[in-house]
């Protein structure tokens, strides 16, 4: 259980950098254009939703390993 926390971490921790913040900073650096695109805009934030769905998927993961650690 301890090598499937350690990889959950580590899944959640890749999407993390290598998604969700790289798509947040696109988002704001499109907005910061005179005649941001839209269309951009939106497939950016789709990107973003699905790796957070991804992301909180992996957290119930941890709750889950979680308890079973505690209850051993």
């Amino acid at each position: 259980w301890i090598v499937a926390s350690f990889i959950v971490v580590a899944v959640m921790a890749v999407i993390a950098l290598g998604l969700l913040e790289p798509a947040n900073i696109a988002v704001l650096t499109e907005l910061k254009k005179p005649q941001p695109r839209p269309e951009v805009i939106e497939r950016l934030m789709k990107r973003f939703l699905y790796s957070a769905g991804v992301t909180g998927a992996m957290q119930v993961a941890t709750f889950v390993i979680m308890t079973k650690l505690a209850s051993g």
